[in-house]
């Protein structure tokens, strides 16, 4: 798991334990509106959650706005007193933000979180409009990936014939996907694969005046060389991956 998907983790889990815990007692629909709230860290892309939330509260959101506020801001406190931002005190700086772990969360309370939910989000927005141009030049950026083709696993790869180790496989995030990094004539790849999580992803509509729930669902099946006769022995394990998605509910 990428170390951005841990920090995203904990400031959303922070944030719906907060905002459970504000029960402001002007908003009677609170507690139902916090128990759907959870799916909060579900949504792809993240920044994607201010429009969720004006589509999913719909005209009860600004009884919402100042728990939801105050809750964030208790959750990036939590993040940065914890033992995961000072561990992870050093990482390498990115394009967009200059700084490691905590001098960028510390950025996000002290600049980018604002006094109200309201200013919040327009500042959100305008670093929205940033990150747009950094995807441009970076489009479809995988973290995870990168760091696979990096593994030390792949060192053989380059001997002749190419070495033993076909498949490296990551997971958790909400995306599944699979890289094939290099290929052999005989057939053998070096691939990356990420089975994705078993968690509802939900995305804006393309009309945008909406959002979709569905769970993904990734199978990867790796057979040995006496479990596919039909495979020749020195070419390794062979591999059948398959990629859907679930809209039904089983009881």
């Amino acid at each position: 798991m990428a170390i951005g998907e841990v920090v995203t983790a904990e400031l959303m889990s922070g944030l719906v334990h907060f905002a459970r815990a504000a029960q402001p007692g002007n908003v009677p629909d609170f507690p139902q509106f916090i128990e759907a709230f959870k799916d909060i860290n579900n949504i792809r892309p993240t920044l994607d959650v201010f429009p969720w939330l004006e589509w999913f509260a719909r005209d009860q959101l600004p009884g919402y706005k100042q728990a939801l506020h105050q809750a964030m801001k208790q959750s990036l406190d939590g993040v940065l007193q914890s033992s995961l931002a000072k561990k992870w005190d050093r990482l390498v700086t990115d394009l967009l933000l200059q700084g490691d772990l905590t001098d960028r969360l510390a950025l996000l309370k002290n600049h980018v979180l604002g006094n109200s939910f309201d200013e919040f989000r327009g500042r959100v927005n305008s670093l929205s409009k940033l990150q747009g141009l950094v995807d441009k030049v970076t489009p479809d950026k995988d973290d995870c990936a990168e760091g696979a083709e990096e593994e030390e696993i792949w060192r053989f790869w380059t001997a002749n014939p190419p070495g033993p180790t076909q498949y490296v496989l990551y997971g958790h995030t909400h995306k599944a996907r699979h890289i094939a990094f290099g290929a052999a004539l005989d057939g053998r790849v070096r691939m990356y694969i990420n089975t994705g999580t078993l968690l509802p992803l939900i995305q804006r509509t393309s009309s945008r005046d909406g959002f979709s729930m569905a769970s993904q669902m990734t199978m990867a099946f790796f057979y040995k060389t006496d479990e596919d006769k039909t495979a020749r022995a020195d070419r390794g394990p062979t591999l059948d991956l398959w990629n859907g998605i679930r809209r039904k509910t089983y009881v």
